[in-house]
């Protein structure tokens, strides 16, 4: 399944890709890329609901996000670490 938004250009593989991965799943997703304050991807595709009723993804669609924290949080303690403000050893109590 193509996905529907747009990509910046150099950028056309992940559409390609994204549409491949998650639109070809009994579900449906979207991805959107920023760098440097610009959005080079804004992407979306699929289904957002199962059975008879099955409703496209749209950019408004609102989607459960489980465990988004935990990335964030890793990056946050090792950098810290590699500035020595916290260590690995420690226990979570000290801090």
């Amino acid at each position: 399944m193509v996905a529907a938004g747009k990509v910046a250009e150099g950028f056309e593989p992940v559409r390609k890709v994204f549409g491949r991965i998650v639109g070809g799943s009994a579900g449906g997703g979207a991805l959107a890329v920023q760098i440097g304050g610009e959005t080079v991807v804004d992407l979306w595709t699929g289904h957002a609901s199962h059975g008879s009723e099955r409703r496209p993804w749209t950019p408004d669609t609102l989607a459960i996000c489980f465990s988004t924290t935990k990335g964030v949080a890793s990056m946050i303690i090792h950098r810290l670490a590699d500035r020595g403000e916290v260590a690995y050893d420690e226990p979570v109590a000290t801090y």
